[in-house]
């Protein structure tokens, strides 16, 4: 494990402290960017378990919009493929770098705006590829300004494309 440092960022946490509790667990007080500073254990953060202060509950709460689970399970798969080593994609993208960006990994709310307003449909795939070639954006990156929403048919199309090429 690589050596702490205060100031490392984990998710949307700070560390401001470390110290050992009297039960031996190595603890750190980080400030989260909401401004919430609150205590967790030390092993939490570095996994990756904790990310915030559950202001993402908040942030994350879709009962009041109207969306499809495939919507916020094409969210939710990305963000494993990109952001946690154990998921079966993740040497694909994750691995290779590729990451969502923060404005969408944390909040929900953020991408289903965009999606609504960049002609996301039921069964249509979020595109990256395209876009970052045309920026030359290397590692690729899911973010508003290098996807697009396409049918699964183009996307499997241009894949087929780039691999005979």
């Amino acid at each position: 494990m690589k050596e702490l440092i205060i100031g490392d960022r984990h998710g949307m946490l700070i560390i401001q402290r470390v110290k050992r509790t009297k039960n031996k667990h190595t603890m750190c007080e980080c400030l989260c960017d909401c401004g919430t500073i609150k205590e967790y254990r030390l092993s939490a953060v570095v996994s990756g378990n904790s990310t915030s202060c559950n202001c993402l509950r908040s942030l994350n709460t879709v009962k009041d919009l109207p969306f499809s689970k495939a919507l916020m399970s094409s969210w939710d798969n990305i963000i494993g493929r990109c952001h946690r080593p154990r998921n079966t994609s993740y040497e694909w993208y994750g691995e290779k770098g590729i990451i969502m960006c923060d404005e969408w990994r944390y909040n929900f709310r953020e991408f289903y705006k965009w999606s609504m307003s960049h002609g996301w449909r039921e069964g249509y795939v979020l595109d990256k590829d395209e876009l970052c070639e045309k920026l030359c954006i290397e590692p690729k990156i899911y973010a508003p300004n290098t996807c697009q929403w396409v049918t699964r048919e183009y996307n499997l199309r241009k894949e087929w494309e780039c691999n005979t090429i």
